[in-house]
């Protein structure tokens, strides 16, 4: 009888608060907010405790945040399991590994060092590894589906990172090496791409190399690829996030020990390895873009082979101190990271998550070749495809655009984004709706236009939109004093992108889309339409999360039903199926719901807007405001 009363209080407690969520929200809208999940809560929270959004892009946090509760959650949102064939054969391919002691250690050379020949070999070597179905589906793919599912213990978020990494990319390695034996995998130096003024437009996103840096991979080695359990590749590249510079890499190795620079330890962003190394995922975007989908495009080898030698050479900085980097490794409380810990994914049942720090890899295997660099004595970068700038004794690389000249290239704020339309799996566009976003902006008091107000024949120093100029709106509108980030290109056209990101938290998939605004203005809205996932499939759970082309986030409110007033919320929202719909099931119906043609001219509403974005980048994180204690 006691056990049936306390279930008969349960639920009597969940009754009073879904009639409370109804009667604050309505029973009839098919969306709603939602609170985030108390882990993604806990991460934002931490990662961001002592900084100032002035002092760090909170596109970064959001985007390590997210990542990392879609990773833990992945298997439960999209499981997927290795066939048996497919693990003997990567076992073999890892056994080898342990086993190997080359006479002459292979040299991973920087890709544009490689001789012609050299880069030949290993385009081909990786296209007959995809085309080689003796593993199903295929054996490029076989290998890149270890990175998610059962991986998810030991590859991300903990001190193991790097050393799974090492082995994921030795496999890799492996296998192009039973293709053609001479075949060494190159990394990817992105600090040499960092120097240019539009790092989008490196040689490497040429058909020469990795091909084509903006939408669907259609030139180049790996054109028209389509991965097995997913899309078309696809890259997006410059539209969010940077490629690792010469400063991330003096912060990391600035440091002596690897709890300064591996999670859960490394609490300062700035020496955080694996924080700086998402920054260039995020770069390249499309498949890159997202931790399940990283290795279908076959940069991430080369990206982590660099990530590989950035880490060795930290490693040999800590052998000339004295420091054992095989026994270097951090205590943590999160158990599957745990040094003794048997390492997920290679199914070994002697091989632990420390064994990654082992010096057989580099002793025995591999070494990686210095990055390249220039200096008064040696004025050359040793390569076609890199030049030194002999102001800053930096090499930089070549422009696909302008092969001899790296300045003379289109701004990636031209460029649109190509969504992957992939839930699950399965890339279609019809399994996706539409969501209305509108944004408002105010602009950043270090913005100035050469439009200068002009009284009694004297001209002023700042532009005639500024706010300052006017009394009754500069009492109104107050801009914060947002940091302008380095990645944040101000072209002086007054036209300005506010990306939205949509992430499922109860599917597996992705998208980006933004709204362009006019800067030059003290206030400027722009309108947008972002996919998610169809109701139509079962309710959609997901994240929207807007930032400006610097990073700077945006803080989200969201309409409540009963009053048509917008409140602070997280911007996580669930949808349904039911009516009055609030989601177009295309883009055209976006359109046609927002406009009037009963006129001769289209007239504008604002029916059907759920969420909007106030981007006044005030100094304080959105989490931290009332969203995350109580609203939701």
């Amino acid at each position: 009888m006691v056990e049936k009363m306390k279930i008969l209080l349960v639920l009597t407690n969940q009754l009073i608060l879904l009639i409370a969520i109804l009667s604050k929200y309505g029973g009839e809208a098919n969306i709603y907010q939602m609170p985030l999940p108390a882990h993604l809560i806990s991460c934002l929270k931490n990662r961001t405790y002592g900084i100032s959004p002035t002092e760090y892009p909170g596109e970064d946090v959001t985007t390590f945040c997210v990542q990392e509760h879609l990773w833990v959650d992945s298997k439960k949102i999209f499981p997927y399991e290795v066939a048996e064939d497919t693990s003997r054969w990567v076992l073999r391919l890892f056994e080898k590994g342990r086993r190997e002691k080359e006479q002459i250690l292979r040299i991973r050379k920087e890709y544009r060092m490689l001789t012609k020949s050299e880069r030949n070999d290993y385009h081909r070597a990786v296209q007959l590894l995809k085309k080689d179905q003796s593993v199903l589906p295929n054996k490029y793919d076989a290998i890149v589906n270890f990175h998610r599912g059962d991986a998810i213990g030991s590859a991300h978020f903990g001190p193991a990172f790097p050393g799974w990494h090492r082995i994921f990319c030795l496999i890799f390695e492996e296998a192009l090496r039973e293709i053609i034996p001479t075949v060494t995998l190159p990394y990817w130096d992105s600090t040499l791409d960092s120097e240019m003024k539009n790092p989008e437009d490196s040689i490497i996103f040429s058909k020469l190399f990795i091909g084509n840096p903006d939408g669907l991979v259609t030139d180049g080695p790996y054109a028209n690829w389509h991965h097995d359990k997913g899309g078309l590749l696809t890259r997006n590249v410059g539209a969010v996030g940077r490629p690792l510079d010469k400063k991330d890499l003096e912060n990391i190795l600035s440091r002596r020990y690897n709890h300064e620079i591996l999670n859960p330890t490394a609490k300062e962003l700035k020496y955080n390895l694996e924080n700086h190394h998402g920054k260039g995922h995020s770069f390249v975007g499309g498949n890159m873009g997202r931790l399940r989908s990283a290795a279908e495009d076959p940069l991430f080898f080369s990206y982590h082979a660099f990530i590989d030698c950035i880490w060795e050479k930290f490693r040999i900085q800590q052998m000339s101190n004295g420091i054992d980097p095989s026994k270097d490794y951090p205590n943590t409380n999160d158990p599957l990271q745990h040094p003794y810990r048997l390492m997920d994914g290679f199914i070994h049942q002697n091989y632990t998550n420390i064994d990654g720090y082992s010096h057989h890899f580099t002793r025995d295997i591999y070494t990686c070749q210095e990055f390249p660099t220039c200096s008064p004595e040696y004025p050359d970068c040793g390569s076609f495809w890199l030049f030194c700038d002999q102001t800053k004794w930096v090499c930089i690389s070549k422009s696909y655009k302008e092969h001899l000249n790296h300045l003379d290239s289109t701004p990636v704020v031209l460029n649109t984004v190509q969504n992957r339309f992939e839930i699950n799996g399965r890339a279609d566009m019809d399994a996706w709706v539409y969501l209305t976003v509108k944004v408002y902006v105010t602009r950043p008091p270090t913005v100035n236009f050469k439009s200068y107000a002009i009284r009694d024949g004297k001209a002023s120093s700042t532009d005639v939109f500024s706010a300052s100029h006017y009394q009754i709106m500069s009492d109104k509108i107050h801009p914060g004093n947002p940091k302008s980030y380095s990645r944040r290109r101000f072209n002086g056209s007054g036209m300005e992108k506010i990306f939205i990101q949509t992430d499922g938290l109860n599917y597996d998939g992705t998208s980006l889309e933004y709204a362009i605004i006019d800067e030059r203005f003290a206030m400027a809205e722009g309108i947008t339409y972002v996919p998610v996932k169809n109701p139509g499939y079962g309710v959609t759970k997901v994240l929207l999360t807007a930032f400006d082309s610097g990073g700077r986030l945006c803080r989200p409110f969201c309409k409540r039903s009963d009053t048509g007033e917008f409140e602070p919320c997280s911007g996580a929202v669930a949808i349904d199926s039911s009516s009055p719909l609030m989601f177009g099931e295309t883009y055209a119906d976006n359109i046609l719901s927002r406009y009037e043609f009963k006129q001769e001219f289209p007239y504008s509403q604002d029916r059907g807007i759920f969420i909007i974005y106030y981007c006044d980048f005030q100094e304080v994180w959105p989490w931290d405001m009332s969203w995350s204690k109580d609203s939701c």
